[in-house]
C-alpha cells in the first residue's frame, strides 16, 4: 500500500469541520513506511494545501473532485475543459440573473464581479482567487478543470435549469443549494487515481481510500482497500470492501492504525 487517500468533508473532518488531533503523528508514521498521504476533495487545490502546513509538500492533492492533481506543490495532472465549451458556458452564465461563474484552474480561480455576497461565499472555498474584467481573456495561460456557478436564488431551479442544455460536451451537476459544478464527464476522483496508476505503474492494491458520499464512488472502485465511513451513504457502503467508524469517532485514524499496526492510544 503506497497511498492513503481521504475525502475531507464527512470523512477526515468531523461534523465541526475539524481535522483529527492525531493526524500529524499518523502522517509521520506513514512517511516512515514510504506511504504517501493524500486528500481527494471537491475543493480548490490551494484551499487544501493551506490546511496542511506541516506535511503539505509531501502530500498528494486530488482537487476539484479529480479535475486537478498536485504532488505537494508540483502539478501532476489537469482534466482540462475544451476552450470551446468554456466559452459557451461562460457566455451563457453571464446571461443568467443572479448567477455568477467561477473558472477553476491549475493556477487560480477567476471571477468577474465584486458582488459582496458572492465574494464572501467564493473566499470560503477558493484560497487563490482573481477578480478579472473578462474570464475568457484571463484564463488563456491556465488549464481550467471546472466551471462553478454561484446562484443567489436557487442553484437547481435557476442556474442549473437555465444552463443544463448549453454546456456542450461538459456535465453540469448541482453540488449544493447555491452551486452548480460543470466539468468533463470523465472527471472524478476515481479517474484521477486511474491516471496515477498509469503514470506510476501502480495497481489497486497500492491504494487505501476513505469516503462518505457518492462523489467518492468511482474512487472506491479503483482501490482494493476501500473504506466507507459509518456515516456514509448506503450506496457507497455497498461498493466498499471495508467500513470504519464515523467521522466523529476518528474513523479514518483508527482504520489507518489497524492497517499499519500503529497504537492508536499511544499516538
Amino acid at each position: 500500500m503506497k497511498y492513503v487517500i481521504c475525502d475531507m468533508d464527512g470523512t477526515l473532518l468531523d461534523s465541526k469541520k475539524r481535522l483529527p488531533s492525531k493526524l500529524n503523528k499518523v502522517i509521520d508514521e506513514l512517511k516512515k513506511r514510504d506511504v504517501i498521504f493524500g486528500i481527494a476533495s471537491g475543493r480548490q487545490y490551494f484551499n487544501l494545501y493551506e490546511q496542511f502546513p506541516d506535511h503539505r509538500d509531501d502530500m498528494l492533492f486530488i482537487a476539484e473532485n479529480g479535475g486537478i492533481v498536485y504532488q505537494g506543490n508540483s502539478p501532476v495532472f489537469a482534466d482540462a475543459l475544451p476552450m470551446e465549451d468554456i466559452q459557451r458556458v461562460i457566455i451563457k452564465a453571464r446571461q443568467i440573473k443572479d448567477s455568477y461563474p467561477i473558472a477553476c484552474g491549475m493556477k487560480s480561480a477567476y471571477l468577474e464581479t465584486e458582488d459582496a455576497q458572492f465574494l464572501k461565499n467564493a473566499h470560503m472555498y477558493y484560497a487563490h482567487l482573481e477578480i478579472v474584467d473578462d474570464i475568457l481573456t484571463a484564463i488563456q495561460n491556465d488549464q481550467i478543470a471546472k466551471i462553478t456557478l454561484y446562484d443567489k436564488r436557487n442553484a437547481q431551479t435557476n442556474s442549473y435549469a437555465a444552463i443544463k442544455a448549453d454546456t456542450g460536451s461538459l456535465r453540469p451537476v448541482v453540488s449544493g443549494e447555491d452551486w452548480v459544478d460543470i466539468s468533463n464527464p470523465t472527471t472524478s476522483k476515481g479517474n484521477a487515481i486511474a491516471m496515477l496508476k498509469t503514470k506510476y505503474h501502480l495497481d489497486s492494491d497500492d491504494f487505501v481510500a476513505f469516503g462518505d458520499f457518492m462523489n467518492d464512488y468511482e474512487m472506491m472502485k479503483e482501490c482494493t482497500y476501500s473504506y466507507a465511513m459509518a456515516n456514509a451513504h448506503p450506496d457507497l457502503k455497498a461498493v466498499c470492501n471495508y467500513e470504519t467508524c464515523s467521522n466523529d469517532e476518528d474513523g479514518v485514524i483508527k482504520a489507518i492504525c489497524a492497517l499499519y499496526d500503529l497504537d492508536y492510544e499511544a499516538l
